[in-house]
């Protein structure tokens, strides 16, 4: 029987393609889990370190052995889940191995749900995508795969850290008896659901980038460089969490003043190809903000307004600050402040 780390060597070969350590350790650790019957596994792996295109074909493999199972995905979105369900599909249609695994039919061989070539009449199909908010009420799978269920936009507040746990929590109802559920992701909150207290009993594997003693898990493909690149342009904060698996409290984060730089360069405004383009000290900026934090000074509170660009390095130019003071009048404090925002915009000038 031609074992997981094989299947995923021989994919990557026709692919023109090597096969780094890390992915057949993320490979041998699946295989071993399956083999020794754990239906509850947990893979947090740094971020591109293609953990949920190894799960695909993982996917593929186990229908390649037992054509009979299904295998529902679970993602962030219906879109996201679709690329895994895709993905395997491809793997099925090119592999050596699966190719008798393709049906007769086209209506079984979509793009988020596929049903392989098997003996058994089951209502489910092989594979099926689903996004997290979709209603999944009436499935039943042999395995679910939860692959990037918490992402920004999942988990950013309480109230969608709580939904998605809640989301999670029916999976329960779609699993049969016996069955496997495995979540494969990276930590975007402290409160992340890649815990104990959530995912409690999950045998799991922790691939960071760099582990205790700051060996590479992927030298081939970051170099320290690299890496270096990463640290800067991403922050610390957001290293640690998306590529050393360090979940980061909010509550934690500071300002490092000794990295502020002061600048006097104007704006400077030019078009080429009939496309305009702004510039900062020869960077060419690609994003603009305008940040205003209102207040009506009470408690010693104030107001302010502030004018953020990004460039194409990211890093961010603080251009232009301003706070702003009300006077007694006749005209309310509100309407003033309104007033002066509206006059910060309209006298940025640009350099021509």
């Amino acid at each position: 029987m031609t074992t997981f780390p094989l299947f995923l060597s021989m994919w990557n070969r026709l692919q023109n393609q090597g096969t780094p350590l890390v992915h057949i350790r993320i490979a041998s650790w699946l295989e071993a889990r399956w083999e020794s019957g754990d239906t509850r596994l947990l893979l947090m792996a740094f971020r591109s370190c293609g953990k949920s295109t190894i799960v695909g074909l993982f996917a593929a493999w186990l229908l390649w052995r037992q054509p009979a199972l299904r295998i529902l995905v679970l993602a962030a979105d219906n879109a996201l889940a679709a690329k895994m369900v895709r993905n395997t599909k491809r793997i099925i249609e090119r592999h050596p191995l699966t190719q008798h695994l393709r049906p007769g039919t086209p209506d079984q061989w979509a793009a988020d749900r596929f049903t392989v070539s098997r003996d058994t009449e089951l209502r489910d199909p092989s594979m099926l995508a689903f996004g997290i908010e979709a209603n999944i009420t009436g499935s039943r799978a042999d395995i679910v795969i939860c692959d990037d269920v918490e992402v920004p936009n999942t988990c950013d507040t309480a109230e969608k850290r709580a939904f998605l746990r809640e989301r999670l929590a029916e999976l329960s109802f779609v699993l049969v008896p016996g069955g496997t559920q495995i979540y494969v992701g990276t930590p975007h909150t402290v409160d992340t659901i890649y815990q104990p207290d959530f995912l409690d009993g999950y045998g799991e594997l922790r691939v960071p980038l760099l582990n205790a003693h700051g060996d590479n898990a992927w030298p081939e493909r970051f170099t320290a460089a690299d890496i270096a690149r990463l640290k800067k342009s991403g922050g610390p904060r957001r290293f640690a969490a998306q590529m050393m698996l360090q979940p980061q409290p909010v509550t934690d984060s500071r300002l490092s003043v000794e990295n502020l730089r002061w600048y006097d360069d104007a704006i400077a405004y030019s078009e080429a190809q009939g496309q305009p383009t702004l510039h900062i000290a020869g960077r060419k900026m690609i994003s603009v903000s305008a940040w205003w934090d209102p207040a009506f000074g009470r408690n010693g509170d104030g107001s302010v307004v502030a004018l953020l660009y990004g460039d194409a390095q990211g890093q961010y130019w603080l251009h232009r600050v301003a706070y702003l003071k009300v006077c007694d009048c006749d005209v309310d404090e509100a309407t003033q402040q309104c007033r002066m925002v509206a006059d910060c915009a309209g006298r940025i000038t640009y350099r021509p």
